[in-house]
């Protein structure tokens, strides 16, 4: 059986894992895969932002025993240490370039050497610290991820469970990062080149690998605020403007390097739109895009590889996928590679992804005010929970105690970031995904939690362009259907939340017209 990988590489990687994850949760996601990502820049306000999902999405499987009628399913494997879930490239928080290569002392011993260095790098290369990332210079990069420290977590545990993989091809490992930046247009090429991760020695079958080996390179999609802050002018930095002679380098280097990379499947996506994501910011927490739908298409191709790759065929084949317009919808996206099977793979993600927004809207307004302590009065509430106040496991089945409350409160955390993320993306008008304007009082993007509008508004009936499913009260009256009520046994939090998934699936079918995927009522 085949045994899935992820590696985010810089900044867009780790968006693209964010988007991953949420996928994840929307119950599109495998049964299980392994997990990391590579910066150098530990600060990195997007991968700050990527780890923090991480932990509450893991936080929630945790709390309900796993996933919860099909949402977050997925089983998401890391190093055993959190804190070793982020490989930092550099030993050192202050090092350099001069440092790693030992400039010093090439200088006093073979003069040769650090000569090549200096026309390779110039001075302010070799000196700036790289603690925040390679500053959009992939040569820096590259010749410091080139030796990753088998031994040490993260790799150590990725060469541990990739090891035990018993058939040729099955460990399906994918990277992802941009081609214009400074870690993933490094890293990417550095990983895909032949020995560092196909034919290593621990992923070695005889003459065959056990891996076959995908990779995402992300051309330019977005722009920023060029307006750069007196207090980063002099460090070593790039802008978007200079994303497009970044990347046709790049280009030319993949044309010229194509016999020494062994890559199985490789995706290209890109964006002409440029939408913007927010400041201008060289590194640490003051890069901290906005998300970007081209981040869901390079998560989507994840999904895709790890379905339907197979190792290297004799006969290349080539897929190519392009929006009709400048307008971005569901049937835009590029959901699998299988002509075939399109239309439904389409369906099924429009309709997981609708249907995980109406749950986490649900779940933190309502969901949070009926585990709250004032009564609950609504009908089915009183039919799920026939609460004996005398009984003895009252902490287990009465979904007000603490003990419940802290997973309901768990999922509706993790429902505000899924909506946050869903409005960021549909910042832009051209991004015409779903109708997060009806359910957040802040339609833009920001860092603040967003912030839902009272549940008795129409927010659920419009979050489908061009439905009108009514107010929260048809929610609240699916929660009433005798086959909503979840099956009796469970702890109170995991019914309730059961309900609430069937309820939004539901609703989403019934009022919003939305089909559901074959089967599933």
């Amino acid at each position: 059986m085949a045994r899935y990988y992820y590696i985010g590489i810089g900044g867009t990687g780790a968006r693209v894992a964010e988007a991953l994850i949420h996928l994840c949760a929307a119950g599109q996601g495998p049964r299980e895969f392994f997990f990391f990502l590579v910066d150098p820049d530990q600060n990195n306000g997007n991968l700050a932002r990527t780890k923090k999902l991480l932990d509450e999405y893991r936080d929630v499987r945790k709390l309900l025993g796993g996933g919860i009628d099909g949402l977050f399913g997925t089983e998401i494997l890391t190093p055993p240490d959190a804190t070793k879930v982020v490989w930092s490239v550099l030993p050192k928080h202050d090092a350099t370039l001069a440092a790693h290569i030992k400039y010093p002392i090439l200088e006093q011993q073979n003069r040769p050497l650090a000569q090549l260095a200096d026309v390779l790098f110039t001075s302010q290369e070799l000196a700036t610290e790289l603690n925040e990332g390679f500053r959009g210079h992939p040569s820096i990069g590259a010749a410091v991820m080139a030796h990753p420290a088998d031994e040490e977590d993260p790799w150590r545990s990725f060469w541990d469970d990739l090891s035990k993989v018993p058939a040729p091809g099955d460990a399906r490992v994918f990277l992802a990062g941009s081609i214009f930046g400074g870690t993933g247009a490094a890293g990417v090429p550095t990983f895909g080149s032949r020995n560092l991760i196909k034919y290593h020695e621990k992923a070695r079958l005889g003459e065959q690998s056990r891996v076959t080996l995908g990779g995402c390179l992300v051309l330019p999609y977005f722009t920023f605020d060029s307006n750069v802050p007196a207090s980063q002018a002099d460090k070593l930095f790039v802008t978007w403007k200079d994303f497009p002679l970044a990347t046709r380098a790049a280009l030319d280097y993949y044309a010229l390097r194509d016999t020494e990379l062994v890559f199985d499947d490789l995706y290209l996506l890109g964006d002409k739109l440029a939408q913007s994501v927010g400041e201008f910011g060289a590194g640490a927490n003051n890069q901290n895009n906005r998300p970007h739908y081209v981040e869901l298409a390079a998560a989507l191709a994840t999904l895709d590889f790890w379905e339907n790759s197979k190792p290297m065929p004799a006969v290349r084949s080539f897929f190519t996928a392009a929006r009709n317009d400048e307008i971005v919808t569901f049937e835009s996206l590029p959901v699998t590679r299988r002509e075939e099977a399109l239309r439904a793979e389409q369906e099924r993600f429009r309709f997981n992804m609708i249907g995980m927004t109406l749950f986490a809207y649900a779940v933190s307004t309502y969901g949070l005010e009926v585990t709250g302590p004032s009564d609950a009065g609504a009908t089915w509430y009183k039919e799920w929970f026939k609460i004996d106040p005398k009984r003895e496991d009252l902490e287990r089945f009465d979904p007000k105690s603490s003990t419940q409350r802290k997973k309901v409160e768990a999922a509706a955390a993790f429902g505000k970031n899924y909506l946050r993320w869903l409005a960021g993306m549909s910042s832009d008008d051209r991004v015409q995904l779903l109708e997060t304007g009806a359910l957040l009082d802040e339609q833009l993007w920001s860092e603040k939690q967003p912030r839902p509008r009272q549940v008795n508004e129409r927010g659920v009936g419009q979050v489908v362009r061009g439905t009108d499913g009514g107010d929260f009260n048809g929610f609240i009256s699916v929660l009433n259907y005798p086959d909503t009520a979840p099956q009796r046994g469970a702890d109170a939090a995991n019914r309730l939340l059961s309900g609430f998934v069937t309820a939004s699936r539901r609703f989403a079918q019934d009022r919003l017209k939305v089909p559901g995927p074959q089967g599933m009522r």
